[in-house]
This record gives structure tokens, sequence and C-alpha cells, in this order.
């Protein structure tokens, strides 16, 4: 009941998959759309400074691209988030409660982050015109490392989001459920996968549509983009660490019914040493 299913990851990544052209369309035309806009007001404004006009032009332009394109994926990323993700909280409260092991739960969700993966690639093929299936031999052999690497940073994420799942909802005592925990856990993964998935976008692109004279210059910007990637997943997993260390010190967990403060490090399935009543009534609610 509680455990993660493949069969939701693939339909996930299904739609996402078959979204994703359509929006990476529209952004391109608002950009489209968006330059020229600005090159109607700026252009009359900035006679004889033609070189200036250009570039302030240019760099609305992508800033407002850039904008759409981190705005839409992060909509995508809630898609993953709100269904997959949602399962891999219960499931992690629900280990706990089961006494299951720890360590085996991350590498279950290997799965679920290859389903992820296979599910974009479908997508991607059944998505009208197709646009980012391969067009040749050779693209189609790059998009092999390209769906093992759309797996691994979907692992990294679920694996954050199981790591803190585990050491905050599981800590929640009291009859009310944690909704905001859960909300705020969801959007952290959100962020995460947004992160993430912004670099594999470009990627896919150069794959599908290669621009030989550009080559070098793209797999520089998608190498340090990775890189950056990988290091924001760092900083944010740290600090939020800190901020579950520091919430558990600040504010122990107490008994809702005699109020006394309880030395569980996990709370769901648990009873109060000294009262003997439910420390997490709310998972049974």
């Amino acid at each position: 009941m509680f455990e993660a299913t493949p069969d939701l990851a693939l339909l996930a990544g299904v739609l996402l998959g078959f979204v994703l052209p359509g929006l990476v369309i529209v952004m391109i035309t608002g950009g489209l759309g968006v330059s020229a806009a600005i090159s109607a007001l700026v252009g009359p404004a900035s006679a004889g400074t033609g070189v200036m006009s250009a570039f302030v032009v240019a760099s609305i332009s992508m800033l407002a691209l850039a904008a759409s394109l981190i705005i839409s994926t992060f909509g995508l990323a809630c898609l993953i988030s709100g269904t997959v993700g949602l399962q891999v909280q219960r499931a992690s409260v629900a280990d706990i409660v089961s006494d299951r092991s720890r360590y085996r739960g991350y590498f279950h969700l290997l799965p679920l982050a290859f389903m992820v993966s296979l599910g974009i690639e479908a997508g991607f093929f059944i998505a009208p015109f197709a646009m980012f299936s391969p067009r040749s031999l050779s693209s189609a052999l790059q998009i092999i490392p390209w769906l093992l690497i759309v797996a691994g940073l979907t692992w990294l994420c679920l694996v954050y989001l199981r790591f803190f799942s585990r050491r905050v909802l599981a800590a929640h005592v009291g009859p009310r459920p944690p909704k905001w925990q859960r909300r705020l856990l969801t959007l952290a993964l959100s962020g995460l996968l947004c992160v993430m998935f912004v670099p594999l976008i470009f990627g896919r692109i150069l794959i599908v549509f290669p621009q030989d004279q550009y080559r070098s210059g793209w797999m520089w910007f998608l190498t340090l983009s990775f890189a950056g990637a990988l290091v924001f997943y760092l900083v944010i997993f740290g600090a939020s660490w800190i901020l579950v260390r520091l919430r558990a010190l600040s504010s122990p967990a107490n008994c809702p019914s005699c109020n006394r403060v309880t030395r569980q490090k996990y709370v769901v399935g648990k009873f109060c040493g000294y009262c003997g009543e439910d420390l997490a009534a709310w998972l049974f609610v």
C-alpha cells in the first residue's frame, strides 16, 4: 500500500517527456517574440547606438528565455515530485514502522529513477513532431548515456527525499499530520529536479541537433552546468541536514499527552515511555 511503484514512475516520465518538447517550442517562440518587442521599443530610443541596443535586446531576451525555461522545468519537476515523490515519502515512513533496513530502501529507488528516465524517452517518441527523438544512429547511441545520467540524477534527488523524509516526517509527534513538512519536502524535491533537468535539456538538444562548429563550447557549458548542479545538490543536502539537526536540538519532541520529552529518534509506531500514549497518532488517522 505504501510502496513506491515503478508503473507510476514510468507514467510520470512519459507525461514529462510528452509535454517537454511542446514547452521548448513555446519558450523559443516566446523568446523570439520578446526579442522582437524589445527591438521595437528600444530601437527608436537608441538611434545611433546600434551596438548598445543590440546588446540590451540580446541580454533581456536571454534572461526571459532562461526564466521561462526554469519556470517550465520546475512545473514539470512538480509532476515527478507530486507523484513519485509522495510515494517515496510514504514508503520511507512505512519502512520505519515495519523496521525494515534503512540502507536497502535507497537501492530500491534505483528502479524508480530508471523507469522515470525510460518514461521520458517514451514520451519523446510519442510527442507531436518527435522533436527530441534521434535522427541518426550516432545520436541514438548517445542517448544511452544520456538516459543513464537522467536515472542517476533522479536517483540522487530521490535519495535526498528519502533521507529527510525519515528525519522529518518520522519524527513528527501529535495527532495532526505533518502537512507543511510534506509540502516543504515536495517543494525541495521539485527544486532539485529542476536544477538537474535544465542541463539535461540542453544536452538532449545538443544530441538531437548537433552543431559541430560550436560543439566544444557546448561541451564546456554542459560540463560546468552538471558540475554546478552537483555542487548545488551537495550544498542543499548539507544545509537541510544542518537545519534538521538544529530544529531537533532546539525543539525536542514532546509527548502530546504528558508533554514530557521523548528520547525516540523516530516516533512513528512508538509509544511514550512515561504514559504509554501513541507518539504519532497522525499516522493512523
